[in-house]
């Protein structure tokens, strides 16, 4: 869980089907030691794992990407110079399947975009 730790929820905003968030993210934190050391930039795994974790928060249960059938990182996220990320979810519940659709931005900037299909995690946590 990157949650509280990398990164906190400003502001979460759920209008039916669609999730709107502003996170603040830890530039001190030790993943930036290393990602890369001198230019610290938001490693794109973390980003895929930020979406997931809202969406479980949303959803009140773990889940696993099942399909990442487009994913694009489109921009660097530099954590010290603009720390506020707005992510934005949407999804449909299909038996048990989510398919969601999700973008990060930053200034206005996309800096992410994502479409795939998340499934309960049994086995989690």
């Amino acid at each position: 869980m990157l949650k509280d730790d990398l990164y906190t929820i400003q502001e979460l905003i759920i209008s039916g089907n669609s999730i709107n968030t502003t996170i603040v993210l830890n530039a001190d934190h030790k993943i930036f030691d290393g990602h890369f050391p001198g230019h610290p930039v938001l490693p794109g795994v973390c980003t895929m794992q930020m979406v997931r974790e809202i969406l479980e928060t949303v959803l009140l249960k773990p889940l696993k990407l099942s399909r990442g059938g487009n994913i694009k990182f489109i921009s660097l996220i530099v954590p010290a110079i603009t720390p506020l990320v707005h992510i934005s979810l949407s999804y449909k519940i299909v038996e048990d399947k989510i398919s969601t659709t999700a973008s990060a931005t930053v200034n206005n900037l996309v800096c992410f975009k994502f479409q795939g299909v998340y499934a309960a995690d049994e086995l989690a946590y």
